[in-house]
């Protein structure tokens, strides 16, 4: 007797390599048996509609035979829109950038890391052949990499600044004060198509889709998450005392009068607009970049610990490299 499989029972990741895995067998016509024309736009498109186009389309649009049952859905690369970069907000990605995803794929999405199933020289193709399927409207200039910086000592005794900046910048509006992704405003949150879309939930690595490290996480919060609400705040985090003459009550509704005090006291620590104006640009600089790791360290703290389950099969060997590395 044939036992009945329960597909809602499968999970997540076994279900999205298993639908992908029947999309690449009716749709491949395998690049790897077959002559690639000469021209890197031209061997990208043959990769792109073997690989890709299933649930891409084939023109790009995000159209493909699989799409409507994705979600998020797959990219329309004929807008130039793209989410995940380390340039500043509404540029395009580098190469490197395209590079990564591709690789890597996006956590929390039906997107899979190529890595094992394209070369270095076929995803490179690929990215020549994306690069073609922008609308003629828009010209595509390659932005320039948000300076990584690095990060600063942080006294024990302001490390909530962290937290104060999470309120005072409203973050928690939309991923919520436990950073459960359930804000007062996470219901009505659209995307640039006017499709509903929800914040993600901080506690859960595993859906930061660029990168769950405090380095990747400060990257999100100065270029943004473009077609999204999810504004940059470059240029933001050079905070003075004078931007804010009254602190407002007005989320009395949502915030306790603990996080109203810590916003207070952050705001008065902070230096008069009069004291900006002497300082010299690295230390204006240092400023910034201090209250850029404070947050993004705080974002962080939000992620669940791991438990032996999720160390033996979901962590990745680089990550910890990566920490030492950056941190």
């Amino acid at each position: 007797m044939f036992k009945v499989i329960d597909l809602s029972r499968i999970s997540y990741n076994y279900t999205g390599w298993l639908v992908l895995a029947i999309l690449y067998v009716l749709w491949s016509q395998s690049v790897f048996s077959q002559q690639l024309p000469n021209d890197d736009v031209g061997k990208g498109a043959v990769i792109f509609r073997d690989h890709c186009s299933a649930c891409h389309g084939r023109t790009g649009e995000g159209d493909g035979p699989g799409a409507a049952a994705l979600f998020p859905p797959p990219r329309d690369f004929t807008t130039g829109v793209y989410k995940y970069r380390s340039t500043s907000s509404g540029s395009m990605p580098t190469n490197e950038d395209l590079v990564k995803v591709i690789k890597r794929g996006l956590s929390g999405t039906w997107m899979p890391g190529w890595e094992r199933l394209l070369s270095d020289d076929q995803i490179l193709y690929v990215i020549s052949y994306l690069k073609t399927l922008v609308s003629k409207e828009i010209e595509w200039q390659t932005g320039v990499p948000i300076s990584t910086g690095s990060l600063p000592e942080l006294p024990e005794g302001d490390r909530g600044d962290g937290e104060a900046l999470f309120l005072i910048l409203e973050c928690w509006s939309c991923h919520g004060l436990s950073g459960s992704g359930k804000g007062p405003s996470a219901n009505t949150l659209k995307d640039y198509k006017d499709r509903k879309i929800t914040p993600t939930d901080l506690k859960d690595k595993h859906k930061y889709r660029a990168g769950y490290r405090a380095v990747d996480i400060r990257n999100s919060l100065l270029t943004g998450i473009s077609g999204t609400p999810m504004p940059s705040y470059e240029g933001l985090f050079l905070l003075t005392k004078d931007d804010f003459m009254e602190l407002e009550m007005n989320d009395g509704e949502y915030l306790s009068r603990y996080e109203i005090e810590l916003m207070d006291r952050f705001i008065r620590k902070l230096p008069s607009n009069y004291e900006i104006e002497d300082l010299p640009e690295a230390d204006l600089y240092n400023i910034s970049l201090r209250n850029e790791w404070a947050l993004s360290q705080y974002i962080e703290s939000f992620q669940r610990k791991n438990g032996l389950f999720r160390w033996l099969f979901y962590s990745n060997p680089e990550d910890l490299k990566l920490r030492i590395q950056n941190e």
